[in-house]
């Protein structure tokens, strides 16, 4: 079978502004991921705009629908969620994202809040979410899913009510295994005038700020893309918003500056 997937970085735009007018660089990652590994086995559309999540959702609803979940839009992907469960019952939601507790105790009362959020990944997501859909096309009944420990997911037990937590996944040491969104042009239509591109250079913060998602343990060393591969997204990014008339380029890294590299990455 190929596993019909949605991805979406919702964003607000009900008065005709953005709330967050940026390119969905974090499922991008997350998707061209899951084709590097699966190949064939997954078909993946990727989504910014609400209206048209809805409208695909009525169209032709897919196996799994994967929503970002931050403070900022937290609220705005459960209600998809709610709209995707009442077109297809059977359609499985997963969410990831920085708007998750660290203990086993508020991740419980997180899905108690969150009803319609069948499992959310906690930590890096790329290679969790390559497990979801190994699972999924192993065993694709929602209530036997939520039983299994799937490494790097949460999900609470039908049976038991207890929250079912699979082990951490390691990081990812070479970030350069994550084809780029970019380069392999899945954000291209992204590129329409509204949203900003964003990226990373590296993952991770030495420091343990306590405000800081990135503050935890897990995120302790810092991981790094090449410069050979940031010099070419800045290259095809600018390339793309040039003639769109885009000025501001947004870098996602927790920290920046550290390095010495961090002035050529300037440079560019």
């Amino acid at each position: 079978m190929v596993l019909k997937i949605y991805l979406g970085d919702l964003t607000h735009d009900g008065t005709g502004n953005y709330a967050t007018d940026l390119i969905p660089y974090n499922i991008g990652l997350i998707a061209s991921y899951a084709k590097a590994e699966l190949g064939d086995k997954v078909e993946i559309r990727l989504f910014k705009y609400a209206e048209k999540l809805i409208d695909a959702l009525k169209e032709s609803p897919p196996d799994i629908l994967g929503l970002s979940n931050y403070c900022w839009n937290a609220n705005q992907s459960e209600w998809i969620c709610q709209i995707a469960k009442e077109i297809r019952p059977n359609i499985i939601t997963v969410k990831g994202g920085t708007n998750y507790p660290f203990d086993a105790h508020n991740q419980k009362l997180f899905f108690q809040q969150f009803k319609f959020t069948d499992f959310h990944i906690f930590y890096e997501g790329e290679v969790a979410f390559v497990n979801f859909c190994k699972a999924y096309l192993s065993e694709q009944k929602l209530a036997k899913l939520k039983e299994i420990p799937i490494a790097g997911l949460q999900s609470v037990s039908p049976s038991s009510g207890n929250l079912v937590s699979g082990p951490k996944v390691p990081r990812l040491k070479n970030l350069d295994d994550i084809p780029s969104p970019y380069l392999t042009g899945i954000l291209d239509d992204f590129f329409d005038g509204n949203l900003a591109p964003v990226f990373e250079s590296t993952r991770g913060c030495p420091f343990t700020c306590n405000f800081c998602n990135a503050g935890d343990a897990y995120y302790n060393k810092v991981r790094m893309f090449s410069l050979d591969r940031i010099k070419e997204e800045i290259q095809y990014i600018g390339s793309k918003v040039r003639p769109i008339g885009i000025y501001n380029l947004i870098l996602a890294d927790n920290n920046f500056g550290m390095f010495t590299r961090d002035a050529e990455i300037s440079q560019m």
